[in-house]
């Protein structure tokens, strides 16, 4: 058994014990004879890479200036200026521009203000009708 001493706030010390429980078997876990499965666990350092594949889509990041084409004209951004800008979350700007989610017309007024083109133009290019 351990304990632990906090400080309530007000100069008094109050003791904690951290006294661990009996699991099923009524044995306390890291205790010898204990079960492999009770004991600690091992956790890799490192970590696996998770590459873009059929079912992961690849996220852009929100601080690389992504484009998009309007006509003859190219608009070049970065998602979370237009965020900061708009009053619109990073994840839903992320979302729209990804085509993974259909932007309302408060939203869509929002980002086609911000980048200077109609609503029209706005959900041509993300293909939207």
């Amino acid at each position: 058994m351990t304990a632990k001493r906090t400080d309530g706030g007000n100069g008094t010390a109050k003791v904690r014990s951290t006294r661990t429980r009996p699991n099923a078997n009524g044995r306390r876990p890291g205790s010898a004879g204990s079960s492999p499965s009770n004991g600690p666990v091992l956790v890799s350092t490192e970590e696996a890479p998770v590459l873009p594949g059929p079912n992961v889509p690849a996220v852009p990041s929100i601080f690389e200036p992504k484009s998009i084409t309007i006509g003859k004209r190219t608009i070049t951004f970065v998602i979370s200026e237009v965020a900061r800008a708009t009053g619109l979350s990073v994840a839903h700007v992320s979302r729209v521009f990804g085509n993974r989610r259909t932007p309302s017309l408060k939203a869509a007024r929002k980002i086609s203000q911000y980048l200077r083109v109609s609503i029209d133009q706005l959900y041509s290019a993300l293909n939207l009708q």
